[in-house]
């Protein structure tokens, strides 16, 4: 697979969360407001393009038995960092992600793209794969969490765009992710059923 290939997967045809439903945690906890959302995203996938880059660095040294446990131990090194390192300089940020931070460890994201592509694949594979995949959990968070801020209480990043009386509560609420993603979810699937009848038709 060409490293563009495997970059415009993770971001369209193959997105984490819009198409396998992963990382279901933060998509559904932190994205009440779209900077949580952004927050955790960006923090997930700075810990993937990391982990990635490491475990297929060293990919030769990790004995077969082990490589889930030393995936494991190497993305919770890098999420103990990049939390330290948001606590210290985005301290703004940091609290938007609260306690969802260290359960970026947790994130299925992170694990299956560390045991079906960094452990397999080149280094530079492994960094456009972590990009890929790193860019479209973002903008699949960013754009759940600003539809679901701006529907429940019209304001996006925390701007007052429509009136405060704009919106619905349920849309906010934990509930409300669960609409908004699966809505979003059908839509994406349409345009994927479209565009394949579209191609098969091309194609006879």
């Amino acid at each position: 697979m060409s490293n563009s290939k495997s970059f415009f997967e993770g971001v369209v045809s193959n997105n984490p969360v819009f198409v396998f439903v992963l990382g279901a945690c933060p998509t559904l906890a932190v994205t009440n407001t779209a900077i949580g959302g952004l927050s955790i995203a960006l923090c997930t996938a700075l810990v993937l393009l990391l982990s990635n880059f490491t475990i297929s660095l060293i990919k030769g040294l990790i004995p077969t038995k082990v490589e889930i446990t030393t995936s494991l131990l190497i993305i919770a090194t890098f999420t103990a960092v990049i939390q330290l390192i948001f606590y210290s300089q985005l301290p703004l940020l940091y609290d938007k992600v609260g306690i969802y931070c260290p359960l970026i460890i947790t994130n299925v994201v992170l694990l299956r793209r560390a045991i079906m592509f960094a452990v397999e694949e080149t280094v530079m594979a492994s960094i456009f794969d972590a990009l890929g995949n790193g860019i479209g959990f973002i903008a699949a968070l960013t754009l759940l969490s600003g539809i679901r801020e701006l529907l429940g209480t019209g304001r996006l990043f925390e701007y007052q765009v429509f009136s405060e009386n704009f919106g619905t509560s349920l849309i906010a609420m934990a509930p409300g992710a669960l609409i908004v993603l699966g809505l979003i979810i059908a839509f994406f699937n349409s345009v994927k059923r479209a565009r394949k009848v579209n191609l098969d038709t091309q194609g006879n």
